[in-house]
């Protein structure tokens, strides 16, 4: 979950501009192919009543990284690079032309350190889904017994 749900949680700060309230993980390693979890969740609650959640699989098809915003005002769905940006607002879809990036994020990193300026992603954004993430690796769910309602 951390190699590839971080993506996830750092592009929710982003949009939100502030760390959720909390975090609550789940994870499993379901192909016992390294010693690693290979696919997770993490729940994200906000003080004002977001709820967000990122899932990470190493077993997830490839491409298949999924962004979905639900709002009182509309809806953004997209799957890039394979599936358009789509929208929903004012009571129809639009699908949205995304232009790639002109350079790279180490370029534009490097650019920033050589002109003595803050970097695009600074590392402080780093550390705030990082911490998100030990949070939510140091949630521990509670275990029910199904075996008493099923036999």
């Amino acid at each position: 979950m951390l190699d590839l749900g971080v993506h996830g949680v750092d592009l929710l700060y982003w949009l939100r501009g502030e760390p959720p309230s909390r975090a609550i993980g789940i994870t499993s390693n379901s192909t016992k192919t390294y010693q690693i979890d290979d696919q997770g969740i993490v729940a994200m609650p906000w003080d004002d009543g977001t709820i967000a959640e990122v899932e990470g699989a190493g077993t997830q098809k490839r491409d298949m990284n999924s962004l979905e915003v639900y709002g009182s005002e509309g809806s953004i769905i997209t799957s890039l690079p394979s599936h358009p940006l789509m929208i929903f607002s004012s009571g129809k879809w639009s699908d949205v032309s995304v232009i790639g990036q002109e350079k790279s994020i180490i370029d534009e990193f490097i650019e920033a350190v050589e002109g003595n300026r803050e970097p695009v992603a600074p590392g402080k954004d780093g550390l705030v889904s990082t911490s998100v993430m030990e949070a939510a690796y140091s949630s521990r769910p509670i275990s029910l017994s199904m075996k008493r309602w099923h036999p």
